[in-house]
């Protein structure tokens, strides 16, 4: 029996994604949850009707739909934003400040509630370099 990985082309690039983009204290920021094909799903907080992993008859993944919409959230620290259902991985993209002080360094393994930056309210005294 073939792996599922050999059976799919382009396995890795058929995974779901969600980007929600937004900004913070120093300027953009990309929150990227990604489920894995065909057994991961991705649920938002604060919008139910999305749905990924949805069955679809193209087998080689080369673009795939897209779909946009615009929601008026603001998030706090701790505010829930979404759930996995069998997922693997957030990817998050933002700016920062060159004097940000990291509580992590390059090829770390975060887990999640791992703090990544001080609190805000030292990074922001920071922001006026």
């Amino acid at each position: 029996m073939k792996p599922f990985a050999s059976v799919v082309d382009d396995l890795f690039t058929a995974n779901e994604r969600v980007v929600l983009s937004g900004t913070w204290a120093f300027g953009q920021c990309h929150y990227v949850p990604v489920a894995a094909y065909n057994v991961g799903g991705i649920k938002l907080a604060f919008e139910n009707k999305l749905r990924t992993n949805q069955l679809r008859s193209v087998s080689v993944y080369t673009g795939g739909e897209i779909r946009t919409r615009l929601f008026d959230n603001a998030f706090q620290h701790g505010d829930p934003i979404g759930t996995f259902m069998l997922g693997s991985t957030i990817v998050m993209m933002f700016e920062a400040p060159q004097s940000m002080d990291w509580a992590v360094e390059v090829g770390d393994k975060v887990k999640m509630g791992h703090l990544l930056t001080q609190p805000l309210k030292k990074a922001a005294a920071a922001k006026k370099d």
